[in-house]
């Protein structure tokens, strides 16, 4: 956020609340900004303080402090679908909403989708994934391998998302 205070897109209509238009050409950006994606299972941005003043406890105190902190860029604007998992997981990767009846991570194995990871990856990032859940679940790892460098996942952690967090942050 610092290497771009002018916030670099706008939301330039009503109609379609989600299109943004860029505002300053990528050009101009003299350094990559770090991006950092933290994803929840089970969890609703309505309880977050930061997306909902009006909630009744902050359920995550830390991740409210960097998100409001003054030195980061959080989207706003988003769509979210629900369980199973994967059909977030691929949404959040693709922003394409989840199919009617199919799970895409398994009906679509040949078709070659774009993720967030992966255009970052081709304008030069390193893309790592941790994880404290297993990503063989409903095909996920056979699209994190297309998606990103490296992944990590250890089953000696137990499902416990704090050290999965102390070990991003130490390669962080």
């Amino acid at each position: 956020l610092a290497a771009d205070s002018s916030l670099r897109f706008v939301f330039d209509s009503k109609e379609f609340p989600m299109r943004r238009k860029c505002i300053k050409p990528y050009e101009e950006i003299t350094k990559k900004p770090n991006f950092i994606v933290i994803v929840l299972e089970t969890f609703r941005a309505l309880n977050m303080k930061s997306f909902n003043p009006a909630a009744r406890f902050n359920a995550t105190p830390f991740i409210d402090s960097l998100i409001t902190g003054g030195k980061s860029a959080y989207w706003t604007k988003y769509k979210a679908s629900g369980a199973p998992t994967v059909f977030a997981m691929m949404s959040l990767h693709t922003s394409l909403l989840p199919h009617s009846k199919e799970i895409i991570s398994v009906n679509t194995t040949t078709v070659n989708m774009d993720s967030f990871p992966s255009i970052l990856r081709k304008n030069g990032y390193f893309a790592k994934f941790f994880t404290s859940t297993d990503p063989d679940w409903d095909n996920q790892r056979f699209w994190l391998r297309k998606w990103y460098d490296e992944i990590y996942f250890d089953p000696a952690n137990n499902e416990k998302d704090r050290v999965v967090f102390r070990k991003a942050a130490e390669e962080i």
